[in-house]
């Protein structure tokens, strides 16, 4: 599982996958949440629309009951009888009746008269109705405290939302929405002649609303804007329970919430009926309650298309992202894999496609690094047999070391005792030569020793020849303890005796010079023989920046002196050689100023 996460593709993978699923989760989520918050909107707007349409009918109803109490309130005929104490009893309940037959005649109203009850009261409060009169005294109905209020208003209507019933049997029971109304005298405006009651079942209300129901199962009930429930259509639910919901929304309007009723989700609607705005500020409020979990299973339905489309989607995009991750993270494995099986020597592979991207410049620089390398490592092999081969033309030029040695130093002390001092100092200069190149195992050495040896030698060749050439050394002395390789400047000395001059020839002389310029120790050795062949000096020239030049009967040819201070200083230093104006040869050597490190001096 590590190694899986550790790779660049499972993580580029990985984060896409969670870049596209999070936000995806989130929008399907709020899709639903939005989606459910619209079809409930549209539902309850639906339904409080339909309830709208039941405000005029409930509207047309009071209004009928106001009507009719306005025909008693201005009808002569009653006025008359009711104001006239000659009238009997029997005489009220005819002008009573004719009223009410009179209203049926002119079909004013339909059939509203028939569900009506329709109470008046004389100033004896002896009672007329258009129901059965069946008890003795209805006295009580004056006696509420909503009819007292309409005696006390003296022709304005009173309206009661819950009035007591009239007949034995609805005595304990507040079902009838009713209005009172005193009726006063024309000619006489203080005097009242009696009290008209009309009501009407809240029933009827109910059948109203009923009528406007999407479904049977659906629920409606009324408050007034107290939150006093005036009716419902459904017993699965308590009074207390109507009551709590009309009560936490008597302050709005209109609206839609979801509620859990009896372990069941209820959306519900209300909606205000403003009532007979003319005669008080009275408000009706509908409350319609729905099965939600019909619209929770159309939610459901409609989420599980949108989802299935959403894993459809989300799948091609994985798999999208699969393929962009592996495009991304498979160069990246191809070049890890190379880097891993590199070999030093091993030529990089180039990227089939040439790419212009960040990827690409990464190939790049690990081919160019990779080329860089393996050139490093050729020159380092070929510093590698430069000083091999250096070393091995060093010890090939020395002598059988101990044996050597000792046989001079027997002769010295013969040279000695017969007192031959020019074979002994040839042999101390030999002697010296030889403990030089045995002794010395440092690769670098003091100039000033370098030079000793070329003294050495210089007197044994003059030995040899017959004292006929001269050494002319120019050192300043801080240059004494500047640091050279060992046996880089004998080899051009011996090539000056061997080349330069003739067997028989006198007057040789050889000039080693040294200063410091620009940084870079200078060390000229030049002579006044022949000086070298154009030949000689082309060679050289051509050759010294590859393989070695070796003139032919030299110890170390002065190609390999110069690829050997390349090697050990860099390419900014190695020799030259050039002729002389007037006669003889000249060698150059650049090298870097270095001192010990124990001496440190300012130049």
């Amino acid at each position: 599982m590590k190694i899986i996460m550790g790779r660049l593709s499972s993580r580029i993978f990985i984060i896409i996958v969670f870049l596209i699923l999070i936000p995806f989760t989130l929008m399907l989520q709020y899709v639903k949440v939005e989606m459910e918050s619209i079809l409930r909107k549209e539902i309850s707007v639906k339904i409080i629309q339909n309830l709208s349409k039941s405000e005029n009918e409930i509207n047309q109803n009071f209004n009928k009951m106001i009507s009719i109490s306005n025909v008693f309130y201005n009808d002569s005929k009653i006025a008359e009888v009711f104001s006239n104490d000659s009238y009997t009893y029997y005489d009220r309940t005819v002008a009573f009746n004719n009223m009410l037959n009179q209203i049926s005649m002119l079909n004013l109203y339909d059939d509203s008269i028939d569900y009506m009850k329709i109470t008046f009261f004389d100033k004896e409060h002896q009672a007329y109705a258009n129901w059965s009169l069946n008890n003795n005294n209805y006295s009580y109905l004056l006696e509420q405290d909503w009819v007292r209020e309409s005696i006390e208003a003296k022709g304005y209507i009173i309206w009661s939302m819950s009035s007591k019933g009239y007949e034995k049997s609805d005595l304990g029971n507040t079902n009838q929405i009713s209005l009172a109304r005193s009726i006063m005298d024309n000619n006489h405006f203080d005097k009242m002649l009696g009290t008209v009651l009309i009501s009407i079942d809240k029933q009827k209300i109910s059948d109203i609303l009923d009528s406007y129901k999407y479904s049977e199962k659906d629920s409606i009930f009324a408050s007034t804007q107290e939150g006093q429930v005036l009716f419902h259509n459904n017993d699965s639910l308590s009074e207390d329970e109507f009551n709590k919901i009309a009560m936490e929304h008597t302050h709005e309007q209109n609206g839609s919430t979801v509620l859990t009723v009896n372990g069941g989700k209820r959306l519900l609607s209300f909606y205000t009926v403003k009532l007979f705005s003319k005669y008080s500020h009275k408000q009706l409020k509908i409350f319609y309650l729905t099965d939600y979990q019909k619209l929770e299973s159309q939610i459901h339905k409609l989420t599980v298309k949108i989802t299935t489309m959403c894993i459809f989607f989300i799948a091609v995009i994985l798999l999208i992202a699969f393929m962009i991750a592996n495009r991304i993270a498979s160069p990246i494995r191809v070049l890890s894999n190379q880097m891993k099986n590199y070999r030093v020597g091993e030529s990089p592979t180039v990227l089939k496609k040439e790419r212009k991207d960040e990827i690409g410049e990464i190939y790049s620089v690990y081919y160019n690094m990779s080329v860089h390398i393996n050139d490093l490592f050729a020159k380092l092999r070929q510093e590698q047999v430069t000083k091999e081969k250096y070393k091995y033309e060093s010890l090939r030029s020395k002598m059988s070391p101990h044996f050597l040695f000792n046989t001079l130093n027997s002769i010295r002390w013969m040279a000695i005792i017969r007192k031959a001092d020019n074979i002994r100092e040839s042999i101390d200069s030999l002697a010296e030569i030889l403990k030089y190149s045995l002794t010395q195992d440092d690769e670098t050495v003091d100039l000033v020793k370098e030079l000793e040896v070329i003294k050495s030698y210089c007197y044994i060749q003059n030995m040899r020849f017959g004292n006929s050439y001269s050494l002319v050394v120019d050192m300043p002395q801080y240059l004494e303890q500047c640091q050279i390789i060992k046996f880089i400047l004998q080899p051009s000395v011996e090539n000056i005796f061997k080349h330069a001059f003739s067997p028989n020839s006198t007057g040789g002389v050889i000039t080693i010079s040294s200063r410091i310029k620009n940084g870079t120790l200078e060390i000229a050795i030049s002579d006044n023989g022949k000086g070298f062949s154009e030949e000689a000096i082309y060679t050289f020239n051509s050759k010294r920046e590859g393989k070695a030049s070796k003139i032919e009967g030299s110890g170390i040819g002065l190609g390999i002196i110069n690829e050997r201070i390349k090697v050990s200083y860099g390419n900014g230093y190695g020799i030259d050689i050039s002729n002389n104006n007037e006669s003889g040869a000249r060698v150059n050597y650049y090298l870097p100023v270095i001192y010990p490190e124990y001496e440190r001096r300012e130049i």
